[in-house]
């Protein structure tokens, strides 16, 4: 009877199914032999019952997850040579991913619409080619009307 150990470590998303759930291969091995990817690992969300976070996911991200090493041991203890990316093999109620992004050098979030719903509070350098505000575009944006003095009223600096 195989040992049912929880365990926790970092993995790689290599299959994105669309709807939450993700392909991932858990990093480092277990005896010398890697683990096998599990399908199907539902990623969790932060928040609560009125509000919550559904971050964008990309393959070659890393997360943090957590699994039942049972279906990955029998795997190993087998002599079958069956489709590592099915249920049979790994269940998917084994693990769960949470929606931490492990830097790995610099992290990028690529989206097309970004909405947050509140203050934010920003530190640090905003670095980009245009910031467009209320269909204003910012860094061509002149005020008009405006007899140039001293200060500096024509294009943005």
């Amino acid at each position: 009877m195989n040992e049912v150990v929880p365990t926790t470590t970092l993995g790689k998303i290599t299959r994105d199914y669309g709807d939450g759930f993700y392909a991932i291969q858990p990093l480092g091995t277990i005896k010398g032999v890697e683990w096998q990817p599990i399908p199907r690992v539902p990623m969790c969300q932060l928040g609560n019952k009125n509000i919550n976070q559904i971050f964008p996911f990309n393959v070659g991200d890393i997360v943090p997850i957590a699994f039942l090493s049972f279906s990955q041991s029998n795997y190993l203890e087998s002599d079958d040579e069956g489709d590592l990316d099915s249920d049979l093999t790994n269940s998917f109620a084994d693990c769960i991913a949470f929606p931490f992004v492990v830097p790995t050098a610099s992290n990028s979030l690529n989206a097309d619409t970004i909405t947050i719903n509140g203050n934010v509070e920003q530190s640090g350098t905003l670095t980009n080619d245009e910031t467009t505000s209320s269909g204003i575009v910012l860094t061509t944006h002149v005020h008009g009307g405006i007899t140039k003095g001293s200060d500096k009223t024509e294009k943005a600096e």
